[in-house]
């Protein structure tokens, strides 16, 4: 009988926990109704997942080189809110691990601090989630003399809280499903428990009352279009001030992680500020933007309730990965000047913007609305625009945060002779380099200058993107 959680039980069960995770993803998905039907929990739960066998499969056979690789691993790879807690959920439970292992008493007292921090994890936190089925499994795993019985009673525990998730929210029992991230906490458990019982995992129930073409969208998150999240490297002091800031825009608030790294995550309409608040507190990096509307709507057949938005952007792009980019952050894309008005005549709002990226021939007037036009150079300065932008706010507002971002940008366009070194040390100091490479670079190119641009700037977070442009071979855009 296995009498202790070490390296080699660590290991197993979360590679069986991948495995579990990756055979009932589409089953998770489908109840994913709360706090957001955007049908992406189990796919963020297996990214997550993904990133902790990565590290594993180079970490040594070692106990505490197995902790390190699972705590470290899941927080900068967790995805989404059900990725953040699982993340939490783990570094509680490691927190209970020597150098050698976990006996019953370790591994009850790690439960229960897994339970802990996956509720301090969320700024409000909310029974019926992933969050009871956690307390479950600790509260049952307490004064169980034997690791293997009592993983088994915890694993019973949380199958249990899952299958009345429905009763404690009732966005769940409408939609006839349980809890979309619970479903991933039990495969968690119940593989590190059949890991040390020497069974096969179980296969998680999973009640799907309402088909998803008709499934209505019930709750979460209506007034807020988008994903926010990010890796922000700051002092542990400075992350209750970003969680609050962050409170007051958005919700689904969670600032994850601790020894100067922290996972950012939020639902907002002001993406841009949401951004802003971890750059004035630290070092923001792998920044990561959904918008529920591409998720519910092209995913999950849910009839989506649009915002109405004071205040609308549409901007001029060229290539498919600006086109990407633009939209994620808010705007109405074309192509050329010439598609402005068939996009105008589409909107709702009475104010508009109008970003040119350096097209020609952009005047639009229009007398039932009021378009402002900023004369952005190009789509390097169209992008740093657009980070200041949010349908939540006034024109006034949005114009006067928009310039501000212009004249701040520090920005460089690369041709065919090029040396982005020389570019990027052009522009003077910074915090987050963000690089588009044209349609003329390849994978291997694009791969080697994220490397290059990497070593050479180590204080700077280095993402270098697909933008797919035509005229210029690279874009900088240094924040």
């Amino acid at each position: 009988m296995t009498r202790i959680l070490g390296a080699r039980e660590l290991r197993r069960s979360m590679f069986l926990a991948l495995e579990g995770l990756r055979a009932q993803r589409s089953q998770i998905n489908e109840a994913n109704v709360y706090p957001v039907p955007d049908g992406d929990t189990g796919t963020n739960l297996v990214l997550t997942m993904e990133a902790v066998a990565q590290d594993l499969a180079a970490a040594p056979d070692r106990t505490p080189d197995v902790v390190r690789a699972i705590v470290q691993a899941s927080l900068v790879g967790a995805r989404g809110n059900s990725g953040v807690i699982l993340a939490q959920f783990l570094r509680g439970l490691c927190e209970g691990i020597d150098g050698v292992g976990a006996g019953p008493e370790e591994a009850a007292a790690g439960l229960k601090r897994a339970a802990e921090l996956a509720y301090r994890t969320m700024h409000e936190p909310r029974e019926g989630t992933i969050l009871s089925v956690a307390r479950a499994a600790a509260d049952a795993a307490q004064g169980i003399a034997d690791i293997p019985s009592l993983f088994e009673a915890a694993a019973r525990a949380a199958r249990e809280a899952l299958a009345h998730t429905p009763d404690l929210l009732p966005v769940l029992a409408k939609a006839g499903v349980v809890d979309a991230g619970g479903i991933g906490l039990c495969i968690v458990i119940d593989a590190i428990a059949a890991t040390l019982s020497g069974r096969d995992a179980a296969v998680i129930p999973v009640p799907l009352g309402v088909p998803r073409a008709v499934r209505p969208r019930e709750t979460g998150s209506l007034a807020f279009a988008y994903e926010v999240q990010y890796l922000l490297d700051a002092p542990d002091e400075h992350a209750p001030a970003v969680r609050t800031k962050l409170g007051a825009i958005g919700d689904s608030v969670a600032v994850v992680g601790g020894d100067g790294l922290w996972n950012v995550h939020v639902h907002t309409n002001d993406v841009g500020h949401a951004i802003e608040i971890g750059l004035d507190h630290g070092h923001a990096r792998s920044i990561s933007v959904v918008a529920f509307e591409d998720q519910m709507g092209e995913t999950r057949g849910f009839p989506l309730a649009v915002s109405q938005a004071p205040v609308a952007v549409i901007a001029v792009v060229d290539g498919e990965g600006m086109r990407e980019v633009f939209e994620e952050l808010g705007a109405h894309v074309v192509r050329s000047a010439t598609e402005i008005p068939d996009v105008m005549d589409s909107l709702d709002t009475a104010d508009v913007i109008v970003l040119t990226n350096g097209a020609p021939g952009v005047a639009v007037e229009y007398p039932d609305r009021t378009v402002e036009i900023l004369g952005t150079i190009d789509q390097a300065r169209g992008f740093a625009t657009m980070l200041a932008y949010s349908d939540s706010r006034s024109l006034a507002d949005n114009i006067a945060d928009m310039r501000s971002a212009a004249a701040r940008a520090q920005t460089a366009r690369v041709g065919e002779s090029y040396d982005v070194v020389a570019a990027v040390r052009a522009l003077g100091p910074g915090e987050v380099l963000t690089v588009f490479a044209g349609a003329m670079v390849d994978d291997r190119e694009r791969s080697e200058v994220q490397r290059v641009l990497a070593e050479a700037f180590p204080e700077l977070s280095v993402e270098v993107r697909q933008g797919n442009q035509s005229a210029d071979r690279y874009l900088f855009v240094l924040e």
